[in-house]
């Protein structure tokens, strides 16, 4: 994924013309906002060919006939930008199936939806996607996906996952949300309450030329990842290979043993982890949970007020590669009972500087500059953008430390994205001499003062 931020253009692949990375190349235009017959969005899936672009003016499309189903291995869907399109599944099944082939079949083909609302999908006794199920990927712009229910009473091993999203490849978010859903099972286990992807991506929306738009974040929130026998994994998002946020937030979502984000590898940039849950009282993680050797980097994010029995923030099990970390805030997070409890815990040591970590296990190594104090953290709130985040409101840390971009060539900070110049707001970052700390640049307390 080659992206620099605001700040540079997005990586694209094949014949793509648009920023999305979608090879766009039959236009279509549903001409009935009915369920089912001529004309329809239903129809027009139906008779898709690869890479058909439908448009709908349609306010709302209400199912009644089922799941409406596409094999194109490559199809869109727009809305109108200033009155999405909502598609109500009304609770009855599943919303859209892209699909080809049995089961388990992995293709490399996208389903986009554009300016479109996807809500009240249901699934029972299916491997996942109660509004959308894909066996290729998922991408959203500017789109939200909600009230989704996935269950499962089956009594055998096995996993479900994704209540608002699965895909077998690919899930990415431009400016969008998916919240309000739910993955429960009784003997299964539940891997991904809203999301669940081999990679997960949240990303801010793009322009034209496909730059990054400051403030225009995407959101994961509010859902839930139970199982009553077996493992609860990530209540908003289950990756199987990795998770990259930039500018984005997940919060408020809630699993059986991990609560925010289960993963293998994790890139967090500029973001923001609050205010999830782990219900099991004997092991959990709250925040995040990395599996894999494939790495851990936060730059700029802020991960607080989380709650697990394990780790309240951030759980990393592999010491193969050593976390790279860079001018964050982890700090208030709890037990579940609410026990002032560790914020992260690492069995290899961490790299960077510029960190505010207040909480630890015993074995967790910093870097020696990391503050361990309180960092005074104001409400979780909308301060600008479209993604909700945490104030600083205390200069406690000014004059103490000075966050600073990663130092050397060639680091993945610097591959991945330039230094910030906004923060996830789309506020300018720095404000003084040099930037501050966490996923909000503080514009009352700086360096300078």
């Amino acid at each position: 994924m080659a992206v620099s931020v605001a700040y540079a253009t997005h990586a694209r692949a094949g014949i793509d013309t648009s920023p999305y990375d979608f090879p766009s190349r039959r236009s279509l235009a549903a001409a009935n906002c009915a369920d089912n017959g001529t004309g329809t969005l239903r129809q027009l899936l139906k008779d898709a060919e690869d890479g058909d672009v439908i448009h709908t003016a349609c306010s709302t499309i209400s199912l009644t006939t089922g799941a409406m189903v596409t094999t194109a291995p490559n199809v869109s869907i727009v809305g109108d930008a200033t009155n999405p399109t909502k598609i109500l599944g009304n609770y009855s099944d599943n919303i859209l199936i892209h699909a080809k082939g049995s089961q388990g079949t992995v293709y490399d083909g996208v389903l986009l939806l554009n300016n479109v609302v996807v809500v009240q999908g249901y699934a029972n006794d299916a491997f996942g996607g109660a509004c959308l199920f894909s066996q290729g990927s998922v991408t959203l712009v500017n789109s939200r996906v909600s009230q989704c229910q996935l269950s499962s009473t089956r009594d055998e091993v096995g996993n479900i996952g994704g209540a608002a999203i699965f895909a077998s490849n690919r899930v990415k978010l431009y400016g969008s949300s998916v919240t309000d859903s739910q993955s429960t099972a009784t003997h299964e286990a539940a891997h991904g309450g809203a999301i669940r992807g081999r990679i997960v991506y949240l990303l801010p929306a793009l322009d034209s030329q496909g730059r990054y738009i400051p403030g225009t974040g995407s959101t994961v929130s509010r859902s839930h990842a139970y199982s009553t026998y077996a493992p609860g994994l990530g209540g908003c998002v289950y990756a199987t290979s990795a998770f990259f946020s930039l500018y984005s937030t997940v919060y408020g979502c809630k699993g059986t043993d991990v609560g925010g984000v289960s993963t293998g590898a994790a890139v967090v940039v500029g973001s923001t982890i609050a205010d999830n849950a782990a219900t099991n009282n004997l092991s959990g993680v709250g925040g995040l949970q990395a599996t894999t050797g494939g790495g851990v980097y936060f730059f700029n994010s802020t991960v607080a007020f989380n709650s697990g029995s394990t780790t309240g923030g951030v759980r990393i099990l592999s010491n193969a590669i050593r976390p790279k970390f860079y001018n964050n805030i982890f700090s208030n997070s709890s037990k579940y009972s609410g026990v002032a409890w560790n914020d992260l815990s690492s069995p290899a040591t961490i790299v960077g500087s510029g960190n505010i970590i207040v909480d630890v296990t015993t074995f967790t190594q910093l870097p020696s500059d990391t503050i361990r104090s309180d960092p005074g953290l104001g409400l979780f709130a909308n301060h600008g953008g479209s993604t909700l985040t945490f104030l600083p409101s205390a200069p406690f840390a000014f004059g103490k430390l000075k966050p600073k971009p990663p130092p050397g060539n060639g680091n993945l900070f610097k591959k991945l994205f330039s230094p910030p110049g906004f923060d996830q707001r789309g506020i300018p970052r720095p404000a003084g001499s040099s930037g501050d700390f966490g996923s909000v640049q503080d514009t009352i307390f700086n360096d300078s003062d």
